[in-house]
């Protein structure tokens, strides 16, 4: 009996050993499984199987936080702001430094409508990579939300940047056009708009002539400059005085 007994208890063994064993070989190839439908997803542009299949080996290097950094910005491409916003803060807990989840967050919180969040990040992040396209993102903000001396400030900082006329900045012309300058005058035109808002039309006229003397061409300054002539040209009209009572006699 006692015989019976232990060759159960080994065969017992034995099976929950060879269950351990299979388990294990599954969790190790689940990764890699996970990995290659990841890969393959992206391959197909299949960005919502893609970030299930990343979820799963996120889950599974939770310790090390490896893949992290690739969800947020599959989330950010899919247009999953919140969840790419709560991973690229996931990363940056541990790389405050990180610029690509820098980026990635002050873009997530700017589309969510969180300015005054996103104007901190883009902060950080120029702080770091003294970056004119970085700059702008600010300096757009920075207008946006009326804080008028800091996007001037903004402005002058890039200013010293020797921005290349290369970099550019596309615009709306309207619903169906678009148009490209030099990025360098789209500062200028910002700056322009900052200082007509303080209420200095004269310097505000000054910074939309620099920036139409980059880019002729730049309607945006174009129209802001022609609106601006007009107003001063208003002011500076001459009310006529009034005619004398005609007397009665």
């Amino acid at each position: 009996m006692k015989k019976v007994n232990i060759i159960l208890i080994l065969i017992a063994a034995f099976n929950l050993n060879a269950q351990v064993k299979k388990t294990a070989s599954v969790i190790a190839a689940a990764p890699s499984l996970h990995l290659q439908v990841y890969r393959n997803s992206l391959s197909a542009g299949d960005l919502a199987t893609a970030i299930t299949s990343l979820n799963y080996l996120v889950a599974s290097e939770m310790k090390t936080g490896k893949y992290q950094d690739s969800l947020a910005m599959l989330y950010f491409a899919s247009g999953n702001l919140q969840q790419a916003n709560y991973w690229s803060n996931k990363v940056l807990s541990t790389q405050p430094n990180n610029l690509v989840m820098l980026d990635i967050k002050a873009s997530a919180l700017k589309q969510m409508n969180q300015p005054l969040q996103a104007i901190e990040t883009y902060e950080k992040m120029l702080s770091i990579d003294n970056s004119p396209a970085t700059c702008f993102n600010l300096t757009e903000l920075q207008y946006n939300v009326k804080r008028l001396y800091e996007c001037v400030a903004s402005t002058q900082l890039a200013e010293k940047m020797q921005i290349s006329k290369d970099l550019g900045f596309s615009y709306k012309i309207n619903e169906k056009e678009t148009a490209q300058t030099p990025l360098i005058a789209a500062f200028y035109n910002y700056r322009g708009l900052a200082l007509y808002d303080l209420g200095e039309k004269e310097a505000s006229k000054i910074a939309f002539l620099a920036a139409l003397k980059v880019d002729p061409n730049f309607i945006l300054a174009k129209v802001n400059l022609e609106q601006l002539e007009k107003e001063t040209a208003a002011d500076t009209t001459p009310v006529p005085a009034p005619a004398a009572p005609i007397k009665k006699y």
